[in-house]
């Protein structure tokens, strides 16, 4: 599965990855929240996040956003391929941040013409996934990607709040009702 869309940066208020799905996000001069820790990027930018992530706009200008979503399965057969395991290597307390301007334009070149030969539907499929291994060995290969420890200290409240959430979610909840589960004014 991958798919590719072009959204707009008010749109990522609070936008949590897939527990299956990994993102490529492009942004330019931008802050950013990933798990309640505040980023700030220049120039473009690619973001490698994992599965899990709690991602969020901050920066005041909005900008639009291009973000690949693609499964474990592409990203597994890409490690597999080079005997590397895959363990740690993008987990949910690490994401890659690439700042490099000549693989940026070589990636956004990609993401564009897979954008034209609107790659992800399933006759595509196949091109979609050689076209998603050459961005991954631009990250991976580059040697100038950042590796960025993201991992929320109170991770266990987050995952209580979603567990919560999941419970009740059929019912008419007030926020009232989770703060109090939480002991937490409002």
């Amino acid at each position: 599965m991958f798919e590719i869309e072009s959204i707009s940066s008010n749109s990522l208020e609070d936008f949590i990855t897939a527990s299956f799905c990994y993102n490529i996000l492009i942004i330019e001069d931008a802050v950013f929240s990933l798990n309640f820790k505040t980023y700030i990027s220049s120039g473009k930018t690619m973001l490698l996040i994992g599965p899990n992530q709690i991602f969020s706009w901050i920066s005041s200008v909005s900008q639009v956003i291009d973000i690949v979503k693609f499964d474990g399965e592409i990203y597994n057969s890409y490690f597999n391929e080079r005997c590397t395991l895959l363990q740690g290597i993008l987990s949910d307390d690490k994401f890659y941040m690439i700042n490099n301007q000549c693989i940026m334009e070589e990636v956004i070149h990609i993401i564009d013409r897979m954008k034209s030969f609107h790659i992800g539907k399933s006759e595509t499929y196949d091109i979609g996934q050689l076209y998603l291994r050459l961005i991954i060995s631009f990250i991976f290969n580059d040697g100038t990607a950042e590796v960025i420890n993201c991992k929320y200290s109170d991770r266990k409240s987050v995952i209580c709040f979603q567990n919560l959430v999941e419970s009740f979610f059929s019912e008419n909840k007030q926020v009232s009702f989770y703060a109090a589960k939480f002991g937490m004014p409002i």
